[in-house]
Order: structure tokens, then sequence, then C-alpha cells
């Protein structure tokens, strides 16, 4: 059996401890680094509305993968599929920053 420590990990207190931790950073910078801008809106307003995708999460040593997902309530008569948001956020160890952050939906 082999066990693997991103099972382990509760990646959504993770992610929130490294905003808490960068914050001030993101707010000061986040004219020069758009993805900045970005996080900070995705946390301070859709957080509290998203998942964490615990089985897409990823801890290496270089870097933390975050996904978050969200189902919306938007089916209707002509389309009885629900819309699915995900976003991916990404935390580099060796900068000790946040380097991606990316939007879909579907």
């Amino acid at each position: 059996m082999e066990l693997k420590i991103n099972d382990y990990i509760e990646f959504g207190r993770l992610f929130d401890g490294l905003i808490d931790e960068c914050k001030d950073d993101l707010i000061e910078l986040q004219n020069e680094k758009s993805h900045y801008k970005e996080i900070l809106i995705f946390f301070g307003l859709d957080r509290p509305e998203f998942s964490i995708e615990q089985m897409e999460c990823d801890l290496t040593d270089k870097e933390i993968t975050f996904s978050f997902y969200r189902v919306t309530q938007d089916a209707n008569e002509s389309d009885n599929n629900n819309t699915v948001e995900t976003v991916l956020i990404v935390y580099s160890m060796v900068l000790s920053e946040f380097t991606y952050f990316n939007f879909e939906s579907n």
C-alpha cells in the first residue's frame, strides 16, 4: 500500500493561510501582476461559494496547485445542465508567491 501525502493535506485551509500571509504583497502589487488582482477578487468575493477539489490539488517541493469548483444552478428547460466553474491557482514554493490564476466556466 502506498500512502499519498496529498490525501492528508487540507488544501482549503492551506490556501486560506497562504492568502493571509501574502495579502499585503497581493494588495501592493496587484497593479503590476494581474493574477494578484484576480486572486484577491476570488478570495474576497467568491471563495466562500467554491469548494476545494481535493483530487486536483497537488503539493510538490516546487509548487502547490489549488483547484476550486462550484456548480451554478442555472439549468433551464432548453438546457438542463448546470454550469461548472473552476478556478486553478498555483503558489510557487521557490519564489514564495502566487504565480498563476485561471478561471474556467463550462
